[in-house]
């Protein structure tokens, strides 16, 4: 079982202490993962944003990270379904049903 470990995790203008069991290799992917959504302050060539607020930035970010999933699920759905393996719609259970 992993133990929790302290890493540092930069999100917008700010360094976070958080604790996780993630192994490095998974870790690098994550942050990896954020900088892609919003790099860090750091590469001034690539922050558009100057002057904005944290609370703002980490809503970006969020935002940009949602969308990068939801790009990648349409994809794998499109593959899914070239390939023949795409699961049966789920039945609706809206309050209408």
């Amino acid at each position: 079982m992993n133990t929790l470990k302290e890493v540092f995790l930069s999100v917008g203008k700010k360094t976070y202490s958080i604790k996780t069991p993630l192994e490095d290799e998974s870790l690098e992917r994550v942050k990896a993962l954020i900088h892609q959504a919003f790099p860090h302050p750091g590469d001034s060539a690539r922050v558009p944003f100057r002057g904005v607020d944290q609370e703002v930035l980490l809503v970006l970010t969020c935002l940009q990270l949602a969308y990068m999933l939801d790009s990648v699920t349409v994809k794998l759905e499109a593959l899914l379904e070239r390939l023949g393996l795409a699961p049966e719609p789920a039945a609706e259970t809206g309050p209408d049903q």
